[in-house]
């Protein structure tokens, strides 16, 4: 049984160009054959602006997955799936943060509602894993390793309910996620509170902030 995939549905690939819905069906269908099919990594990304917190839930399944042999593999595909590149740095995603493991026989709140598998009554192995991480760049961008054979589909939902997606291969980047960088202001705000408390050290160590003019 396969489900069409709607317009609001935009995919790329590498990072880049996008797919054609036709060409994009025809890439994607033999993985949604049956209700077992999403042999890739799914990660929904979300960004909580005022924190510059990113947050990762990736999901595998399992249960007759050719790529997963057994829960074991599952952990170690979702713990080596990413790298994040940062700045002059591209580091493991799972050595800036932890992943926190969990398992479910639900694709609630995994996938989106567009490409939940359908369901056919047989039961579902998944694992689930949720990432928090403080970005400390201004660009960030997701990779996966070169020769991963698990490809990852970053997909994000707009607030207008528009979902966008990315399928990474192995070499792959995501295109940048921008994070909000201080104002001007907060900059200033910033410095300030810095002299304060270098002030305040100083006036409790017995010692004037600056010292008088003499002669």
């Amino acid at each position: 049984m396969i489900r069409c995939l709607p317009a609001a549905l935009h995919i790329t690939t590498g990072g880049t160009a996008k797919f054609p819905l036709l060409l994009l069906a025809c890439v994607l269908t033999p993985l949604f054959v049956s209700a077992h099919g999403t042999e890739f990594i799914m990660s929904r990304l979300r960004v909580i602006e005022d924190q510059n917190l990113i947050e990762l839930r990736l999901c595998i399944n399992y249960l007759g997955n050719p790529m997963i042999a057994d829960e074991a593999a599952a952990r170690t595909a979702l713990q080596e799936s990413l790298y994040v590149r940062h700045g002059e740095k591209t580091t493991r995603f799972t050595d800036l943060a932890p992943l926190t493991l969990e398992s479910s026989c639900s694709w609630e709140d995994t996938l989106p509602h567009s490409l939940q598998p359908p369901d056919d009554g047989q039961p579902h192995q998944i694992l689930i894993g949720t990432w928090r991480w403080k970005a400390d760049a201004e660009d960030i961008f997701f990779t996966v390793a070169k020769g991963n054979r698990n490809d990852v589909l970053l997909w994000r939902q707009q607030p207008d309910g528009e979902v966008k997606s990315t399928m990474l291969l192995g070499g792959d980047h995501s295109p940048p996620i921008k994070m909000q960088q201080p104002t001007r202001w907060t900059k200033w705000l910033l410095a300030g509170a810095f002299v304060s408390v270098l002030m305040l050290r100083w006036t409790r160590g017995g010692r004037q902030p600056f010292p008088h003019a003499t002669g």
